[in-house]
């Protein structure tokens, strides 16, 4: 049945890119507004800065975690796997090259 085949794609795939999109777009939104702010006021600046690398590292976390716990340790996803895990690497930059008591 067409209707069938049609709402499983919409769940399955168009809810998932959604979902994506979403997430990005709001640690974007947090990345745009510090830039924004950057020389008008430096200590929203730094919490919004701050916000954006920890929601995005946020998300990479459960993004790697449904990588790995959905289909298992394997040579095609290990590409996503190094994606989602390498912005832990900066969160020691971040800490470092913003430094506060925000």
């Amino acid at each position: 049945d067409y209707r069938k085949q049609f709402t499983k794609f919409v769940l399955e795939v168009t809810a998932k890119d959604l979902a994506t999109y979403i997430q990005h777009g709001l640690s974007a939104t947090f990345a745009l507004l510090a830039l924004y702010y950057h020389s008008k006021q430096p200590t929203l600046f730094l919490i919004l800065a701050r916000w954006s690398v920890y929601l995005e590292s946020g998300w990479e976390v459960l993004n790697a975690y449904n990588t790995v716990g959905t289909s298992g340790l394997t040579i095609s996803n290990i590409y996503g796997l190094t994606h989602h895990v390498s912005l832990f690497f900066t969160i020691p930059l971040v800490k470092d090259l913003l430094p506060s008591s925000v």
